[in-house]
């Protein structure tokens, strides 16, 4: 389905409510679940956690194509981990958070700060 164009300005449009304080909620309700998940083994669902906190992730404006590339990379490793038993998958699902928590950073939208403040908050 394509969209209509509504304005004939080429500028970049920008919305006047700004979205970035509902996604750092939602990544933040992605990451509880996903802790939870963890903690009960439920291996499967913490992948789709993860893929979800990808889909979260890539809208943002600053996202590269290496990080889809460096993400879909794990899939083949995924297939391998899941038939290798429960241990491996594991250690597979903790490879994947991290990429993901530093991803986050990255991107401005989880631990990271602005470097002209150095105070941490």
């Amino acid at each position: 389905m394509k969209i209509p164009k509504t304005d004939t300005n080429t500028d970049t449009q920008f919305s006047k409510y700004n979205e970035a304080a509902q996604q750092v909620s939602r990544l933040h309700e992605s990451w509880v679940i996903i802790k939870s998940l963890r903690r009960k083994g439920r291996l499967i669902d913490w992948n789709f956690e993860l893929d979800d906190i990808f889909l979260e992730l890539s809208g943002d404006k600053n996202w590269k194509k290496e990080y889809e590339t460096t993400f879909y990379a794990l899939m083949p490793e995924y297939v391998r981990a899941k038939k290798n038993g429960e241990a491996a998958l594991y250690q597979f699902l903790l490879k994947k958070h991290m990429f993901l928590k530093q991803l986050q950073d990255r991107l401005g939208k989880g631990s990271a700060y602005n470097k002209k403040d150095d105070s941490g908050m």
